[in-house]
């Protein structure tokens, strides 16, 4: 996440093409899931890049507010295991 410290980065712009090329919307609330976990194991500076790649990825509409909430609500289901690791 460190190369994406902003939701304008070319990182973050990459990320976006390559969600959309791939052309897999059923997937996206997986791809919120895993972009929370891993930045909640990083830094403070990694977990505010993944919340801008979000937004860029909902502002590009890419993902649809459905799917960011259906992330958010696996991962409250998952919550005890977050937990322990």
């Amino acid at each position: 996440f460190s190369s994406m410290k902003s939701g304008t980065s070319p990182a973050a712009a990459e990320a976006a093409r390559s969600l959309k090329a791939l052309d897999c919307s059923g997937y996206h609330d997986e791809f919120v899931v895993i972009v929370v976990r891993a930045a909640m194991d990083l830094t403070e500076e990694d977990l505010a890049a993944g919340v801008n790649l979000l937004v860029l990825l909902r502002k590009a509409e890419i993902l649809m507010e459905s799917q960011i909430s259906r992330g958010f609500e696996k991962l409250v289901l998952t919550w005890q295991d977050i937990q322990l690791d």
